[in-house]
């Protein structure tokens, strides 16, 4: 399989590379039930976690959280959707209604980059709705049969992005705070709901993280070790 193993039971399953170096995929942790953390790469990613579930023998129904949704997230949920219809999807209440409903909602609070007619055509590529959903805040966390996962809200780049943390692989996934910020045109915008404060928060908050394992979105895993936050 195209997945890899960058700890025990954690696995990175890669989704390809965009158009200005994104390296798209997901953190794959192989517990009871499943976690997916980040998923985005579309039909490259779905076919990589579909075969790494199936190699790993994960059939319990499959949870993924997401730190950040940008348009690569929302196309490639569709997706996963339609490959997994029993999946989970792990979304800050801040962007509930954005990420059940994309077609009315993902381009709202958004300047984009692309002219006025660009925009209308990304919208009818934008999924209707998406079920399964789920609502997660700071007082959630889900146990595992070998972790526990934690969500620390972190609002800076745009609402609705949060830190997610995995407590015994001492792994924090940092969504679009560290690491390759997109310059895609399909994925860069300037979002509204953004605070400058909440990301000086969430800087703040990194240089405290006790994190042995760092995954930013669009990037590969790095260890801390010799590579500190």
């Amino acid at each position: 399989m195209d997945a890899y193993p960058i700890a025990e039971d954690v696995y990175r399953i890669p989704g390809g590379f965009g158009q200005c170096g994104e390296n798209y995929g997901g953190i794959l942790i192989a517990n009871s039930p499943p976690i997916l953390i980040g998923a985005s790469g579309s039909n490259k990613f779905v076919v990589n976690l579909v075969e790494a579930l199936n190699e790993l023998k994960l059939n319990e129904n499959l949870k993924i959280f997401y730190p950040c949704l940008l348009w690569e997230e929302i196309i490639t949920a569709e997706m996963i959707q339609n490959k997994l219809p029993g999946v989970e999807f792990q979304v800050h209440e801040d962007v509930f209604e954005m990420f059940t409903k994309p077609k009315d909602n993902f381009l709202s609070k958004r300047f984009h980059a692309h002219p006025q007619g660009e925009i209308k055509n990304l919208i009818k590529k934008l999924p209707t709705s998406i079920s399964n959903v789920f609502k997660v805040n700071k007082l959630s966390n889900i146990e595992t049969n070998k972790t526990k996962i934690l969500i620390i809200p972190s609002p800076g780049p745009h609402k609705g992005h949060v830190f997610v943390y995995s407590r015994n692989h001492k792994m924090l996934c940092t969504g679009i705070v560290l690491g390759l910020t997109p310059s895609n045109s399909k994925l860069y915008y300037i979002d509204k709901t953004g605070s400058i404060d909440a990301y000086k928060e969430a800087l703040k908050f990194l240089t405290q993280a006790k994190a042995e394992i760092v995954t930013p979105i669009y990037d590969e895993p790095y260890f801390t070790t010799h590579s500190p936050i």
